[in-house]
């Protein structure tokens, strides 16, 4: 909560930024982690300087920069995301019907069926899922999704301050971040209508497969997010009344790319 700024408490999504405003030295730190597994390193690293004396010299200088990387962490390289069949821990089977040699509803029979023989028998589901007849052929999506997505971060903060007289300051503030993220999937599903005469239909009346051609590739997500912030204003007491005045501008561009 934030009752003791704002009156109210601040729920979700508020961020205060609290800059030193006499700040001299140097601070550096760094870090890096890994994985018990061995994978999906993070490193980090920051550094703050600040110089000058609003007291003694009648200014100070603050700036900070800061760096932040991650790894990607897949499905597949966990025991319990794997495979998205979990009857191994007393769940069900959530492998996906949208196969990538297909499924549909034989004409003929009038049940499931996979629309091309099964890659693995064991991937052959009777009942099928879809209809509680027949059979399906199903997929497992789930060694192709991302757990934990790469993350790339670059941030930077300058503040400064000086003074104007005995009872009044001038300020500004420069920030800037850029974020840079990946996840991916398994390839787009869907539902593919194969009309009458089409060379892979022999039937009289047209057909709608279940699919999944992961010929078009995994799906992905590329996300490019910059931020920057400016701010300008003078502060000081007049006649027993704090005042603060400034002017800035705030931007946040987010791009989002996705394939397949």
């Amino acid at each position: 909560g934030a009752a003791a700024i704002y009156g109210a408490d601040a729920i979700g999504g508020v961020i205060n930024f609290i800059t030193r405003r006499d700040y001299k030295g140097v601070d550096l730190s760094a870090s890096y982690g890994i994985s018990s597994e061995g994978d999906s390193k993070e490193t980090s690293a920051t550094g703050t300087v600040g110089f000058g004396s609003l007291e003694r010299e009648g200014f100070n200088v603050l700036a900070n920069l800061n760096y932040f990387k991650r790894d990607p962490l897949m499905n597949l390289d966990r025991e319990r995301t794997k495979t998205g069949d979990y009857r191994r821990f007393g769940g069900s089977n959530q492998l996906s019907t949208f196969a990538p040699t297909g499924n549909f509803v034989n004409p003929t029979t009038g049940l499931q069926a996979p629309f091309r023989p099964c890659p693995d028998p064991s991937l052959l589901v009777t009942p099928s899922p879809l209809s509680g007849s027949g059979s399906s052929c199903v997929f497992d999506f789930a060694p192709y999704r991302t757990t934990m997505y790469s993350t790339e971060r670059l941030g930077g903060l300058v503040s400064g301050r000086v003074n104007l007289g005995s009872s009044a300051q001038l300020f500004g503030e420069l920030m800037f971040s850029r974020s840079e993220s990946f996840a991916s999937a398994a390839g787009a599903p869907g539902n593919f209508t194969l009309p009458v005469g089409h060379p892979a239909n022999p039937y009289s009346s047209a057909i709608t497969v279940r699919g999944r051609p992961l010929q078009a590739g995994p799906r992905t997500t590329d996300n490019t997010s910059d931020a920057s912030r400016i701010l300008v204003g003078v502060e000081g007491t007049v006649g027993g009344f704090d005042y603060n005045i400034a002017v800035g501008q705030a931007k946040n561009k987010t791009e989002n790319v996705d394939g397949g």
